[in-house]
């Protein structure tokens, strides 16, 4: 396993999070606590996350940074994910990746 930093990424929400970058998209397990922090760090405002979401548009941060464990092969990633997928809202076999911010 090795650290992977995570940048210049889109938070799309769909009912879950997900994180888009690059060529990746993965679900990931988001505390509210977590999310005020990053929009807080990249200077959103409720308005700004407002406008954002009435054009269905992904919030896109480039000032965060997130870190997640994982490997990668052949390009392809897998990420270390949260504990909070087993039976999440009592759903099995839901995988969200955990992630936490560079502080």
């Amino acid at each position: 396993m090795r650290e992977f930093q995570i940048k210049n990424f889109d938070l799309v929400y769909d009912g879950m999070y997900f994180i888009k970058w690059d060529n990746h998209l993965f679900r990931a397990f988001l505390g509210l606590n977590t999310i005020l922090q990053m929009l807080k760090i990249e200077g959103l405002s409720n308005e700004d996350v407002d406008n954002t979401l009435k054009d269905w548009k992904p919030i896109h941060f480039n000032k965060v940074t997130l870190v997640v464990n994982g490997t990668e092969k052949n390009g392809r990633l897998s990420l270390l994910s949260s504990d909070f997928s087993d039976e999440y809202l009592g759903k099995k076999n839901l995988t969200m990746i955990d992630l936490d911010l560079l502080s």
